[in-house]
């Protein structure tokens, strides 16, 4: 989720140049690389920043603890057994797979040897075989994904357990259990599953509870799912709370884990990033773009937004008339309170 550009349009006329990575740099998550850029050997720029005008404060050693790719790994004999169970619940997710192919050759037209071209032809134009063909899409579509989450949710409670705050230790174990849930449930992989639960987010909250994070109710979930949550018990959401698009979640970095806590009718807009330890105070809104630095309490009822030398910028100071606010939100008034001034659909429908 990096974008380098060596082409831009800026003040009335186009720019063509190129673009210098040095040695040994690294480009943390949702990093922007402007045309003519030079990135200092062994520089790593943090998330959410930029190259434009770049400072040498914007580019501090402490940026690569953020940087995912950095994250220490377990060594080859952790990695031999993970591997190893990794491929047992691939083998888990090819099962419906495998039970329609059966079902198929148990039909009196399958033929298992085709002796020529004439052969060839009346396999592919058996009607039957078009009807098995439709369901291993379906079932490639629908049950898959399904079937990836119950075994991701399974390895999450049998073999790696509960992540918890504190110092990220070095120990085989310790890194194990980060390397295999990014890969055993990639979070490309939670929005898969979700996808096919359907508009109403109450499904999301439920398989996000399972997986350990605390949610609350009515909460709007963004469409594109979450990128950088592995560390579900470290997710804390409240009620009423509101996702944009394209967000990322950082629950633990190269140092240490702590909690992510998004408070009652918070509001976190498009393309924002939330670092270990940050939260988003009762009806504070972390606008486009918005960098919740490490441990950084955005105060109830407050607006930020972007990034400026790793923190959002505050565009306004929370109020006690903010924060106490109510927080309910026309989503959750029309889909789950029935006060939409039309008929919802129940939170049980796909």
């Amino acid at each position: 989720d990096v974008t380098v550009r060596g082409f831009c349009l800026e003040a009335g006329r186009m720019r063509l140049l190129g673009v210098t990575l040095g040695d040994g740099c690294s480009l943390c998550t949702k990093v922007s690389v402007h045309p003519g850029s030079v990135v200092p050997r062994g520089a790593c720029l943090g998330p959410l920043s930029s190259t434009y005008h770049m400072l040498p404060e914007d580019v501090p050693a402490s940026n690569r603890l953020f940087c995912s790719q950095t994250f220490p790994e377990p060594n080859w004999c952790w990695k031999a057994p993970g591997l190893l169970l990794l491929l047992v619940v691939w083998a888990v997710q090819q099962a419906p797979l495998l039970l329609v192919l059966q079902s198929m050759c148990l039909q009196p037209w399958y033929k298992k040897d085709l002796e020529g071209y004439g052969d060839v032809l009346e396999w592919f134009l058996t009607p039957d075989r078009v009807g098995y063909y439709v369901a291993l899409r379906v079932v490639r579509a629908c049950a898959l994904p399904m079937v990836r989450l119950a075994c991701g949710i399974a390895v999450k409670w049998l073999v790696i357990g509960r992540f918890t705050a504190g110092q990220r230790k070095r120990s085989g174990w310790q890194l194990f259990k980060h390397w295999l849930m990014a890969r055993v449930l990639p979070p490309e992989a939670l929005h898969e599953a979700t996808q096919l639960i359907g508009a109403h987010y109450g499904g999301v909250s439920a398989v996000l509870r399972m997986l350990g994070a605390k949610v609350g109710r009515r909460v709007y979930w963004p469409g594109s799912g979450f990128q950088g949550l592995v560390e579900y018990d470290l997710l804390e959401v409240g009620d009423d709370v509101v996702f944009g698009s394209r967000s990322v979640i950082m629950c633990c970095d190269g140092e240490e884990a702590l909690p992510v806590r998004i408070k009652d009718g918070a509001n976190v807009a498009d393309r924002c990033v939330l670092l270990p330890g940050s939260t988003v105070g009762r009806n504070a809104l972390l606008g486009s773009g918005g960098l919740a630095a490490k441990g950084v309490v955005l105060e109830a009822g407050s607006k930020s937004v972007g990034s400026r030398q790793g923190a959002a910028l505050l565009l306004e100071p929370g109020s006690a008339a903010a924060a106490s606010a109510p927080t309910e939100r026309p989503f959750g008034r029309a889909f789950y309170g029935g006060g939409g001034g039309y008929t919802g659909l129940p939170p049980w429908v796909p």
